[in-house]
């Protein structure tokens, strides 16, 4: 080849490597900047949840005395769900930021769904003119100091300048355990911290599917440690009782306390064990080791 044309070639690729790196390097100023640009929205949208939540209860009337008043109530309410409004928006940020979804399902529900529930349950209450005293008057006070309790942590992140979304996590090790009102434990199971090698037992069905029958054995595994039990399509008989959990077995009671079914956990699935558990019909067809997934 001759000796011009074999340089003309070698320019001509350095030129196209030069150009390659400076795309790169303009790509990544450019992603480097979004970056920058979506963390200082998230901590914008941040610090007004922390600010508007403790807003709230900016004053000094006793909490008792202050949500009699409808207007007051109202006031409380909007004013945390316009709060948790600026959360999920800086929760979409820090998803982009972070590229991956932290839990925040447990602190979202108790409050949007716990605590806002009681205090519009409240509200219709007073907008009722009911004279009969309200029903539960302590669940609202205790929902109402809880919250302020929130708000306090909240103040203190903010005068910190901590404008980085909190996850479940996090909202469980700073503040759950001061929380007093009852309304926490319905959601416990988001805050309740296991072992790693603690099976895993999900709130849903678990089917045989391995047998041939139209409808297969399961066991439904529900709030409140509840279950319903099938082990034959062919039987009208449903288990129904509570359960338990025993280093990694699962033990079904029935309600009248005729019948146990234990199965082992194991990476969420329940295996059968007939030798632990009540007869099993004959024409079930659910033999020992059976594993419901």
């Amino acid at each position: 080849m001759d000796s011009k044309i074999k340089k003309v070639l070698v320019a001509t690729l350095c030129l196209v490597i030069l150009t390659s790196i400076g795309l790169n390097i303009y790509q990544y100023t450019d992603i480097k900047k979004d970056n920058v640009s979506d963390r200082q929205t998230l901590e914008k949208y941040m610090q007004n949840h922390e600010i508007s939540f403790s807003n709230v209860f900016a004053g000094d009337t006793p909490i008792v005395d202050y949500i009699k008043n409808t207007e007051n109530l109202n006031r409380v309410i909007d004013g945390i769900q316009n709060s948790e409004s600026y959360f999920q928006i800086a929760k979409t940020y820090f998803v982009e930021v972070k590229g991956k979804l932290s839990g925040f399902a447990g602190t979202e529900n108790l409050i949007s769904i716990g605590y806002l529930s009681e205090l519009k349950s409240y509200r219709v209450y007073l907008e009722s003119n009911n004279k009969e005293p309200y029903g539960d008057i302590n669940q609202i006070m205790n929902a109402m100091n809880d919250f302020q309790i929130i708000a306090n942590w909240l103040i203190e992140r903010n005068n910190k300048n901590d404008f980085t979304v909190y996850t479940d996590e996090d909202f469980y090790n700073q503040v759950y355990s001061k929380l007093k009102s009852g309304i926490t434990k319905t959601y416990s199971k988001y805050f309740t911290k296991t072992d790693a090698n603690t099976p895993n037992l999900s709130i849903r069905s678990y089917v045989l599917e391995s047998s041939d029958e139209p409808l297969k054995p399961s066991v439904s595994i529900q709030e409140d440690s509840k279950f319903t039990f099938i082990y034959s399509g062919l039987s009208s008989y449903i288990g129904f009782g509570s359960y338990k959990i025993d280093n990694n077995n699962l033990i079904l009671k029935t309600d009248d306390n005729k019948y146990k079914y234990v199965f082992e956990m194991k990476n969420d699935t329940l295996i059968f064990n007939s030798e632990k558990s009540s007869a099993i019909p004959s024409f079930a067809n659910m033999p020992n080791g059976a594993v419901f997934k």
